[in-house]
């Protein structure tokens, strides 16, 4: 032990292995200043640094007894971090061409004539169609997120869906994804 009872990082993770929940919650606690600094260096919103946040918490406790060293325990966090905003930056951008197809099929048809606001009405139909072969879970989100006035910022979607901020993020690209795949099996015809 060092200073006035508190772990080094080599017993910390050795805690952490034995199952010790109190040992995580304190590991947790020492990398977390790290994690956001990264965040906020590389220009992370909020949302998004949670977003990394959790992945990266995820990943150190499934790859902890990898740690070659603990004393390399903070370069290895730091490392990881950067690998998910990288990662994040690249989903984001995925996620933000769906966003745009979806605004696109929903918003940009300007209905000029009634064949236009009929061909408006049918792609809010097509997605609506597949939007509700989702899970519950999702199609809420999904809804939430891109179809609700206001536009709910990730606190108040995670509060109402009962579901960690860090996981809003990722499970909205999962959502698109499957999304994407039921429009794609099922073929709506326009």
């Amino acid at each position: 032990m060092s200073r006035a009872g508190e772990k080094t990082h080599t017993e910390l993770i050795r805690a952490c292995l034995d199952g010790d929940p109190l040992a995580w919650e304190r590991l947790v606690d020492v990398v977390t200043p790290l994690i956001f600094s990264i965040c906020a260096t590389m220009r992370l919103s909020r949302e998004e640094s949670y977003d990394v946040f959790g992945q990266v918490s995820y990943l150190l406790l499934r790859n902890l007894d990898h740690v070659k060293s603990a004393d390399r325990l903070m370069s290895y966090v730091a490392t990881m971090t950067r690998r998910e905003v990288g990662e994040l930056r690249r989903r984001v951008q995925l996620a933000e061409r769906s966003r745009q197809a979806i605004k696109r099929a929903l918003y940009d048809i300007a209905p000029e004539s009634p064949e236009k606001l009929y061909e408006l009405t049918r792609l809010n139909e097509i997605i609506n169609r597949a939007m509700v072969q989702l899970p519950e879970r999702d199609y809420r989100l999904l809804r939430a997120l891109f179809f609700e006035e206001g536009k709910p910022d990730y606190e108040q979607v995670a509060a109402r869906l009962h579901m960690p901020v860090s996981s809003v993020g990722p499970t909205r690209l999962r959502c698109l994804k499957k999304l994407y795949r039921i429009l794609k099996q099922k073929r709506f015809e326009r």
